[in-house]
């Protein structure tokens, strides 16, 4: 069968079977495990409704693979002030290591 042939049948869909086998959870890499990124924006959607937000990146000279996130939220109802630190650990180009830490302060 000529190369042109195969890729005319991997077009149209010809001998293709259905992939129906799940992914291995047990040998799963948490580092590949990526946040819900629609699930994300609607939080900051949210959170952008409700407060008053700044956004501050920091990238460390002495770790290139390490950004850290500050994200300072003030309610203006009742004056507080929360802090939400995220601390990403970019473990590869397409992984990355998320942690969350929230300082709340009154």
């Amino acid at each position: 069968m000529s190369d042109v042939h195969a890729v005319e049948k991997l077009w149209m869909g010809d001998g293709i079977e259905p992939y129906v086998k799940g992914p291995d959870r047990g040998t799963t890499d948490c580092a590949s495990i990526q946040p819900n990124v629609v699930l994300f924006f609607s939080f900051m959607f949210f959170l952008q409704v409700r407060t008053q937000q700044y956004l501050i990146t920091i990238s460390p000279p002495f770790y290139s693979g390490l950004r850290l996130i500050f994200i300072l939220f003030f309610l203006p109802r009742n004056g507080q002030i929360s802090f939400l630190l995220i601390l990403i650990f970019e473990l590869a180009v397409y992984s990355s290591f998320v942690i969350f830490v929230n300082l709340t302060f009154t």
